[in-house]
């Protein structure tokens, strides 16, 4: 693919990326490399966001849950429209169908485990995946107990999923990570962070893209 036509493709789908304000959302958001490829949506503006205008939004963490929850038919009704949402961190509130988050435990904080080969995994290996060592003390973001027929991406040491995706819970695609918050370790200059986040960003073009051909893109 031309480098003229790999442009065109990224301005074709339009991801959206809730934005609550803070610095390693912000620094980001604002690299050069995202500012044509990503649409930023202020979250003190969700409630009254057209979100149908996007293909996908992705929910970094530390997104405000009491205004997501507050909007979570909007959520539903998006999803229901055959498009993609994408969560990174913790989800507290009830606001994305299907997900229940199960709350920490400390394997959470430790390595990882790779379950299934993925493009959102390109180039990683599971040791690449283990962000947090606790080298500043505790930093966990959880696990979760997945939907049923969810495909489980990656898990913790004894097996609770912190990656999943789930195409059953509703028309649309749900990639859902915990511990995984690409977004702020890739401001905090952790390079597998930043790869898997520009996988994710590959993925969701790629899906967008065979989604409105009339096929599903595995």
């Amino acid at each position: 693919m031309s480098d003229k036509l790999a442009v065109k493709k990224q301005m074709q789908v339009k991801i959206g990326v809730i934005y609550s304000g803070i610095s390693y959302q912000q620094g980001v958001l604002e690299k050069d490399k995202y500012k044509n490829r990503l649409i930023i949506l202020p979250v003190c503006r969700f409630l009254e966001e057209d979100l149908m205008t996007c293909d996908a939004l992705i929910f970094p963490r530390g997104t405000d849950e009491e205004v997501v929850y507050a909007g979570r038919e909007k959520i539903r009704e998006f999803l229901e429209a055959g498009k993609i949402v994408v969560t990174f961190g913790e989800v507290t509130r009830q606001w994305l169908p299907g997900c229940r988050w199960d709350g920490v435990v400390p394997a959470d904080d430790g390595p990882l485990a790779i379950q299934k080969g993925h493009p959102v995994l390109a180039g990683l290996r599971a040791q690449d995946l283990h962000w947090h060592k606790g080298a500043t003390g505790w930093c966990c973001h959880g696990h979760f107990v997945v939907p049923p027929r969810a495909e489980i991406l990656v898990t913790n040491e004894i097996g609770h999923p912190v990656m999943y995706i789930d195409r059953q819970t509703t028309k649309g695609v749900i990639l859902a990570a915990s511990q995984l918050d690409a977004i702020c370790h890739a401001y905090h200059g952790i390079a597998a962070a930043e790869i898997l986040f520009d996988n994710v960003l590959a993925w969701i073009e790629a899906e967008i893209t065979a989604l409105q051909g009339g096929k599903m893109n595995e």
